[in-house]
């Protein structure tokens, strides 16, 4: 089975304003051909001849600007890391783990743990205590805000420093610092999870629902207990963002959306009011689950504009501007493992924003219920992203998700929305997860189930972002994918160092040929490295170049660092 793509080049050089664009105008017509052969046990997908002859490579020139513009950054992931599942993983201990997730690049952490949690607003102010029967208006029900009064910040003292006991081992300040200690900045969330009831909680406790706060009672209290978490962990070690819930979706909120957008509105200002400028604060994983695929429709067929899964992100704004809030960062999720699904739903959300496209204006299905300009200061930040079996637009067949996470193919899409993020101007970006939930269980995680909580390859592409943002360096072109191979292209240069990232996500290979102004290219330089993530290489060592001309493999990542 083959796949065409057409006319992407327009889309994706929305916004990307030091870049000129390709000199050839026309659309993108690579074809894409379905993997044949997948390594470490990977299904084979449906509808391949295994027979199929590779097409030749394909070549392409490209004219590259020096840096202009500082990079964003990209090296976050959610949770961890401490194991997030004991009872499943042999991780050797929360120092091995941190240091896998560091030597690879990972600098911020966004806390957000299935198994444990000690960082969320569920177990840190629970109405029912420790006994889980102590509250009448409680029982046994978890998490509870009811039937007990918090007030902030009177009523914060003890409330961060949970006693798990002897199953679990781990509080709340300790989670926080396996975080911290490790190197790591913290994204911090103030939120819940669900479905997974943490062993260490009492026997005849039900699970965790994570349906959110069901009345006016208990969203006072998950507010003020949301200031005293800010206020504590803050006071621990100071981090820059703050994060109000974890998605907009069924599995968060049990009430009806626009008991959401009001409770949202509730939490931002008293957290504003209570905090001002010390957190940049927003939220709250917009558009994941159920909202996210109708909002990308919406963007290229007015027809979806009014359906039920687009109206809530349009509501929740909408909402936000009647209070006049204005947050920080707005956050979305985007699940999916076809490369040109993301700059689709990043170009769907800035739609959404400024309400353009066919669903807002005059004659059109939507109103304008707020300045076109109202959210032009808020930052946008990905704070979860995942290969998934999510058809969002143009994805034909389900893919196969554990060659995404696992393989080289993972390393590839990754660096290929490493590229579009920074071309569209997103702030902060975090993949989801950092470990696995357990041995058998689904492979969502960038490092392995193992003792040394081994790198996936996709992770590796933490290790070559860190080396640019290391160097201080500046973005200049970004051809996302080029017209020629379809290749995703990005270069940066700090000083006299220059480098180029190349992600191939389709199953030919190609050659490339970079240059500067005054057509200076590789052979020019003192110092031509070349480092590589595929299945055999973790983009560490580096190999030198001897002509200007480089060849990429199909799925594989290239980082060329030239001095």
């Amino acid at each position: 089975m083959k796949h065409r793509f057409h006319a992407w080049v327009a889309l994706l050089w929305v916004g990307c304003t030091n870049d000129p664009g390709p000199t050839d105008s026309g659309a993108l017509d690579a074809t894409l051909t379905d993997v044949v052969a997948v390594p470490d046990g990977g299904a084979v997908d449906a509808g391949v001849d295994s027979n199929a002859v590779p097409d030749a490579p394909l070549a392409a020139t490209f004219t590259l600007l020096e840096g202009a513009t500082p990079l964003n950054d990209y090296r976050g992931v959610i949770s961890g890391p401490s194991p997030n599942s004991p009872t499943a993983c042999s991780y050797a201990t929360p120092t091995t783990f941190a240091q896998s997730l560091y030597d690879v690049g990972v600098r911020s952490i966004r806390n957000n743990d299935y198994y444990d949690d000690t960082l969320d607003i569920d177990l840190m102010f629970n109405c029912s205590g420790k006994t889980y029967g102590s509250n009448a208006a409680c029982g046994n029900e978890y998490p509870c805000w009811k039937g007990c009064t918090l007030t902030y910040p009177t009523g914060c003292a003890g409330l961060m420093t949970y006693d798990a006991g002897a199953t679990n081992g781990f509080t709340s300040d300790q989670r926080f610092d396996s975080m911290t200690d490790g190197g790591f900045e913290s994204f911090f969330r103030v939120g819940g999870e669900f479905s997974v009831v943490p062993t260490y909680l009492a026997t005849g406790v039900t699970a965790r629902p994570g349906k959110g706060p069901q009345n006016a009672e208990e969203e006072a209290n998950w507010i003020e207990a949301a200031k005293c978490a800010a206020s504590h962990f803050s006071g621990k070690q100071p981090f820059p963002y703050l994060n109000i819930i974890t998605e907009t979706s069924t599995h968060f909120w049990s009430r009806k959306w626009t008991e959401f957008h009001s409770f949202w509105h509730k939490a931002f200002a008293a957290l504003k009011s209570t905090f001002g400028t010390k957190f940049k604060i927003g939220g709250p994983g917009m558009w994941g689950g159920e909202w996210i695929v109708n909002l990308g429709k919406a963007h290229e067929n007015a027809a979806d504009c009014t359906t039920a899964t687009s109206l809530p992100a349009r509501d929740f704004l909408k909402t936000l501007a009647d209070y006049g809030d204005k947050p920080d960062w707005l956050g979305f999720h985007i699940f999916a493992t076809d490369a040109t699904d993301y700059p689709r739903v990043i170009a769907a959300v800035k739609a959404l924003l400024t309400k353009s496209g066919p669903c807002f204006g005059a004659g059109k299905p939507l109103e304008s219920p707020w300045k076109n300009d109202y959210f032009k200061d808020a930052e946008l930040i990905v704070d979860a992203f995942m290969p998934s079996s999510s058809a969002l637009f143009s994805q034909i067949e389900p893919p196969n998700v554990a060659r995404y996470s696992n393989n080289k193919e993972g390393a590839a899409l990754n660096a290929s929305n490493y590229i579009v993020f920074q071309s569209e101007g997103i702030t902060r970006a975090y993949q989801y997860r950092a470990g696995e939930q357990g041995a058998g269980g689904p492979a969502d995680g960038v490092t392995k189930c193992d003792a040394k909580a081994t790198p996936k390859p996709r992770a590796h592409v933490y290790r070559f972002w860190n080396r640019m943002m290391e160097a201080n360096a500046l973005q200049g072109t970004v051809l996302a994918p080029d017209t020629t191979t379809g290749l995703w292209v990005m270069n940066a240069s700090a000083g006299g160092k220059k480098f180029v990232l190349v992600s191939n996500t389709s199953d030919t290979a190609s050659t490339y040929t970079p240059s500067w102004k005054g057509s200076k290219g590789i052979l020019a330089h003192t110092t031509k490295s070349l480092f590589t993530i595929d299945d055999k290489s973790d983009g560490s060592k580096a190999t030198t170049l001897t002509s200007n001309e480089v060849k990429i493999e199909a799925r594989t990542v290239q980082l060329l660092e030239l001095e």
